[in-house]
């Protein structure tokens, strides 16, 4: 059986996995790491991607995986695509899972936008408020209150130390279009059908630039399906990994 790797979104840690872990039982083995800093991770904050794939490639060696295959959602697909072009070399997964995330840098705006995160969630010493502006624009309309309820206190057990390294991460992360042609795995893009952040389109264009790539849109979700609509989610990992 195959390990799957899958790297958490930003600002959450692993449970982010924990409703779709259960759909994924005989698929695979599944490991879900927490980035430095976040979750139950001892580690300080880090405040690049390059670093927490750095991170990632001590966790793979650790635990002695081999065969995996790497996914990550939203920043979690940042950091796999950092990992690749760090360590592909050395330990190449034999797949790779990209949801609702882009191979692109931030542009301007988006960097001011990290920049006022970082600095507003230092300032307020509670991911509160920040979780009551984020919100609207990681979930699909109309999500259901447990859902809500759920995202809310994953990102309020988060540090505001850690979610403002993590902006500046997301800020200052490298471009990985070009890398794009190189990743001759098979990969899984996954997109929440309702997300406006990673929207649907680009996503798909995200699968068309790899060379062995199958999307998938999950109905009813926005930008974190894994949470969302975790048994869509699930099955959609699981149909992919009968190819290893």
């Amino acid at each position: 059986m195959i390990d799957l790797v899958l790297v958490h979104a930003f600002p959450f840690d692993s449970r982010l996995f924990a409703e779709a872990v259960p759909g994924l039982a005989g698929a695979a083995r599944v490991h879900t790491p927490d980035l430095p800093g976040y979750g139950a991770s001892p580690e300080q904050p880090v405040d690049s991607i390059d670093t927490m794939a750095d991170h990632l490639r001590r966790y793979v060696e650790a635990r002695g995986l081999t065969r995996f295959v790497l996914g990550g959602l939203s920043m979690g697909g940042y950091v796999a695509f950092a990992y690749w072009r760090r360590h592909a070399r050395e330990r190449r997964p034999a797949g790779l899972v990209f949801a609702d995330t882009r191979a692109e840098a931030d542009g301007p705006e988006q960097k001011r936008a990290r920049d006022e995160v970082a600095r507003t969630v230092l300032e307020e010493k509670s991911l509160a408020p920040y979780a009551t502006r984020a919100l609207p624009s990681l979930l699909a309309p109309g999500a259901p209150p447990e859902v809500v309820a759920c995202a809310r206190r994953l990102i309020e057990a988060q540090s505001p130390k850690a979610v403002a390294a993590g902006a500046r991460a997301l800020r200052d992360r490298p471009n990985s279009v070009a890398l794009l042609p190189g990743m001759e795995v098979p990969a899984l893009v996954v997109c929440g059908e309702a997300d406006v952040l990673t929207s649907p389109g680009p996503m798909q264009d995200l699968a068309s630039r790899l060379k062995d790539a199958r999307y998938v849109g999950i109905a009813g979700a926005g930008h974190l399906p894994a949470l969302e609509k975790p048994e869509a989610f699930a099955a959609a990992l699981a149909a992919f990994l009968k190819r290893f």
